[in-house]
Parts: C-alpha cells; structure tokens; sequence
C-alpha cells in the first residue's frame, strides 16, 4: 500500500455538465534545486510558493535573481481516489517542450527510474513508460535549465489543473475505471512555464537625490572660483 504524505488535490470529472468532485491524493512529491533536494518522504516544508485553491488546483512558484546556471525539477505522484485501484492509470504528452525544459511520466515506485532521476541523477529521460494501453501507476516530472546573467530575474511556476491548457507543452495523467473507454477518464494536467526578465534599476531615494546634488554644487562652485582666479 502507498503511503499518504498530505497536500490533497481535487479534481472533477472531465464531462460537459457539472459533477461532484473526486479527491486527487498526493502520495509523494519531490523538488531538485539546483542539486539541494526537498522531498514529502523526509517531511521537508514545500520549498515553492504555492497559490492553490480550496480544490488544490493553481500553480506553485519558485524564482531567483542569483547570476549563473540554475536546475529545478518538480516530480508529482498523485491518485485518483475513485476506488483505491491506481495501476489503471495512464499519461499522454501534448505539444513540444521549449527550449531548456524536461520531461518524465513513469512508474514512481517499483518498475520506474523517475525517483531515481529527480533526486539522484538530476536529469529527466523524456519518455512516457505509462502510455494508454500500458496502464500503471502514474508520476509526473517537468524540469527546467537556464542560465542567468547579473540584473536578471527568472521565475518557475508549476501549474496543476483539471482542465488542459489551450496551448503550450504539458502532461496529461488519466484514470478510467473501464479501460479502453476515454469517456469517463478523470483528468490532471502538469504545465510549467519560465520567465527571465530584467531587474527593475532602483530609483534613488530622495535623501540620495538631495546628497547628489549638493555634491553637484559643490563641485560647480569650485570650478567657477578656478575659472575666476
């Protein structure tokens, strides 16, 4: 039996018409920053800020202004709590990765190296082993690698959601009850995006401004008392 470590997620069947929502649980969860490991089976704090709502959808961020070369890995392993079964479930991958981006979709316990890949190796395969027709336990992982120069800022944001985003590259972990019909799949969907932007120049102070331009004076004044002698 999976162990239960918390941050329970809802997600709500993916049918035209509203229907009650079905609880996601997060039986483990992993984050590789730049070679420092958080980990759920450690009982470490959640090294992002998270902007979730009361169904535990949203994103969760991370960001830095350090100059040089980062890594951040985000690694889910989430069930659909629909009948304790989760060796039924599947992933599909939508779109193209941009540039610097990873991937995983694998088994995270047993069969699979996704584990191994977030925490040790710090690398991700960009291989779905969890394809439909090959229903298994279902992890996600989504990685980035970028550099940084001095004045930049560069912001990470993990997006969980029950609804697929219109465009971009993201993964898909489905669970169906009866497997082969796609028509009554739940549904989670993992994006994540990266933005470096420069750093906004600081204004002085007014205190500054005035220090400056009694220096300005000052040195006008020298000048004009050699011009005149």
């Amino acid at each position: 039996m999976k162990k239960y470590v918390g941050l329970g997620l809802v997600v709500a069947t993916m049918h035209s018409s509203p229907v009650s929502a079905l609880p996601i649980e997060v039986f483990d969860w992993a984050f590789n920053i730049d070679g420092i490991i958080s980990e759920a089976s450690n009982f470490d704090p959640l090294p992002l800020i998270t902007n979730l709502d009361a169904d535990g959808f949203g994103t969760l961020s991370w960001s830095t202004s350090v100059a040089g070369f980062h890594s951040i890995i985000g690694f889910f392993d989430t069930e659909f709590a629909m009948d304790g079964i989760y060796w039924n479930e599947y992933a599909d991958v939508f779109g193209s990765p941009s540039a610097g981006q990873s991937w995983e979709i694998d088994e995270p316990l047993f069969f699979g190296d996704i584990y191994d890949n977030v925490v040790v190796y710090s690398a991700l395969d960009n291989r779905n082993e969890v394809p439909i027709g090959l229903e298994e336990d279902v992890s996600l992982a989504l990685g980035w690698e970028f550099s940084l120069e001095a004045g930049q800022y560069a912001e990470v944001d993990f997006l969980l959601s029950n609804i697929a985003p219109q465009s971009g590259f993201y993964l898909g972990h489905f669970d169906d009850g009866v497997i082969g019909d796609s028509s009554d799949d739940l549904a989670l969907f993992l994006s994540s995006s990266l933005s470096i932007q420069s750093l906004p120049v600081p204004v002085p102070e007014p205190t500054t401004l005035a220090i400056f331009g009694m220096g300005l004076a000052g040195l006008l004044a020298n000048r004009k008392r050699l011009i005149a002698s």
